[in-house]
């Protein structure tokens, strides 16, 4: 009985059918209520029914040999009804935005930018035994321990950078040169 209540809605049907006054009468004698009766043309009825009611003036149409096209619907059903189908959408939407943001939390690219005599090859390899990699937490790196390290490894490096920028580590590095 409480679901009565969100079932309340109204619905626009077209019915075609020879005889639209013996249908009238039929909806009068089984009390279904019928709002907005409009005469279309001949065999044409434009009308308003509860949502309740569309399944017995289904009925109804089909035995006297009419045909029944819904106009237009309106009422909490229908608005659940669209809601539901686009249920999905909506919870891909936010599980994409979900696993987008916690994708970003990594670090999924090490670019290296140096001059001329130390190769990034080696860089990355003392990246790679400090413990620095693509696919490392965000959290766990500190750019201003990383640079000490560094320092202390080589000592061609005059000076460097390290700097997280989106998911990318950025490492820019000035070498010694020898006059």
């Amino acid at each position: 009985m409480a679901f009565d209540k969100i079932k309340k809605g109204k619905i626009l049907v077209e019915i075609k059918i020879l005889n639209t006054e013996r249908l009238l009468n039929l909806f009068w004698a089984k009390n279904i209520r019928v709002y907005k009766v409009k005469k279309k043309d001949v065999a044409t009825l434009l009308l308003e029914i509860d949502y309740l009611d569309y399944a017995v003036v289904r009925e109804h149409v089909e035995k006297l040999g009419g045909r029944i096209k819904i106009i237009k619907s309106n009422g909490l059903v229908f608005f659940l009804g669209n809601m539901k189908k686009k249920l999905s959408l909506v919870v891909g939407g936010v599980m994409f935005l979900c696993i987008i943001y916690y994708l970003s939390t990594y670090i999924w690219a090490v670019e290296v930018d140096v001059q001329q005599n130390i190769p990034p090859f080696e860089i990355r390899k003392q990246l790679n035994s400090i413990g620095i990699r693509p696919g490392i937490s965000k959290r766990s790196i500190d750019v201003k321990e990383i640079e000490k390290q560094l320092e202390n490894i080589s000592s061609e490096i005059l000076w460097l950078r390290v700097r997280i920028e989106g998911s990318t580590l950025k490492v820019v590095v000035e070498e010694k040169i020898n006059p």
